[in-house]
């Protein structure tokens, strides 16, 4: 909630007549005006999964995984490295989002949400990710 002091604003001070003082007054009031009062409902944010305790390095902007269990090496390209780094159980989706678009000229209207959750099934189904 917000409220704006000063005159002509949405909360304001005024002197109030003698009339309007009646007695024992000190001769000011407070007229308080409360406007856009909505009632928000708390917004879930989808956290990505975790990673497994997998060993995995970067190298320049790509990351390396290498997975002992299976004897498996992965390499993820520049943009499948953030969304790695986001895998950490923290991070929301939205926020893997904004970093791949502040690191990637990426159009608007493309469905990066879209292209994040693929690469996130792709990482669980090479078991790289807790449930």
């Amino acid at each position: 909630m917000k409220c704006w002091r000063g005159p002509g604003s949405r909360t304001e001070a005024r002197k109030r007549s003698p009339d309007e003082r009646g007695a024992g007054s000190s001769g000011t009031s407070r007229t308080l005006y409360l406007i856009g009062l909505v009632k928000m409902e708390p917004q879930i944010r989808e956290l990505l999964p975790e990673r497994r305790n997998v060993s995995f390095r970067k190298v320049g902007k790509e990351v390396l995984i290498r997975d002992a269990e299976t004897s498996q090496v992965h390499f993820l390209n520049p943009a499948g490295s953030i969304v790695w780094e986001c895998c950490d159980g923290k991070t929301a989706l939205d926020d893997c989002e904004a970093r791949l678009r502040a690191a990637f000229v990426i159009p608007a209207q493309a469905d990066l949400v879209a292209d994040i959750r693929e690469t996130i099934a792709d990482l669980d189904r090479k078991g790289l990710l807790h449930g």
